[in-house]
């Protein structure tokens, strides 16, 4: 019982100190400049952006969760929980400075009982995987930016 009043006390704090924050960013814009934004907004953008995001964080939950390792033949964490833990990483990881807020998903994880050392282990390979990703398409453009100067003639290239 303890527990449980403990829970709803931390979610009364956690509510209480996320409205505050809203209200000072509420309280340092003008509502005209919300509704110029919102007015001068192209909805076939947003919403393309927003599939594209969507579609993203719904890939990189499958990645991460093929890297955690389920005991027992059991779900370890289910598909909504991990689109949840991504989501706070993927938010946490815009406001905390060289990507330490990558720690966030290993202690939401925690929270839902998987072992610290089985997400670290699944963050890494989806870092591993990420940075050898970003090696591909720079290589790529790179090569992109060399055939470019070779059909337009450059006798001086950017690689050399």
């Amino acid at each position: 019982m303890k527990s449980s009043s403990q829970s709803h006390l931390l979610k009364l704090f956690a509510l209480l100190i996320s409205s505050s924050l809203v209200i000072i960013l509420i309280s340092q814009v003008s509502l005209s400049n919300i509704s110029s934004y919102l007015s001068n907004l192209s909805m076939p953008a947003l919403i393309t952006f927003s599939c594209i995001s969507f579609s993203g964080l719904i890939l990189r939950t499958y990645r991460f969760k093929m890297f955690l390792r389920q005991d027992n033949d059991k779900e370890a964490i289910s598909f909504l929980n991990l689109v949840l833990a991504l989501s706070v990483r993927n938010a946490v990881m815009e406001i905390l400075p060289f990507r330490l807020g990558e720690a966030s998903i290993i202690g939401y994880l925690s929270i839902c009982k998987i072992k610290v050392i089985e997400s670290t282990r699944a963050l890494l390979a989806c870092i591993f995987l990420d940075i050898i990703s970003l090696a591909i398409f720079l290589a790529l453009a790179l090569l992109g930016l060399a055939f470019l100067q070779d059909i337009q003639g450059n006798s001086k290239s950017f690689l050399s």
